[in-house]
């Protein structure tokens, strides 16, 4: 339920942003192709969907271990090197 009161939130911003940049276009100008006269939010949302694809890309990719993996690598070391017994003298 929370993730549809977020989602409709974040239409509702989109959508205001949208419409309050209507009038504002920019010219793009890609290497070998030129569009005049873009709307103002469609290189900005391409340049954030660019964003989220690209933070995807790196977070499926990266070479980190898990958690539980890192907690089992870090007790067997312990166990390797026991610290020194301390001498009980009574």
């Amino acid at each position: 339920m929370i993730g549809l009161v977020l989602f409709v939130i974040c239409v509702i911003v989109t959508m205001t942003f949208i419409c309050v940049n209507l009038r504002n276009v920019v010219d793009i100008s890609l290497v070998f192709w030129n569009f005049s006269d873009v709307p103002i939010y469609i290189p900005v949302f391409a340049a954030f969907s660019f964003g989220v694809i690209l933070t995807i890309v790196v977070v499926l990719f990266s070479k980190r271990k898990p958690k539980a993996k890192a907690k089992i690598e870090k007790k067997n070391k312990k166990d390797k090197n026991p610290p020194p017994e301390v001498e009980n003298s009574l």
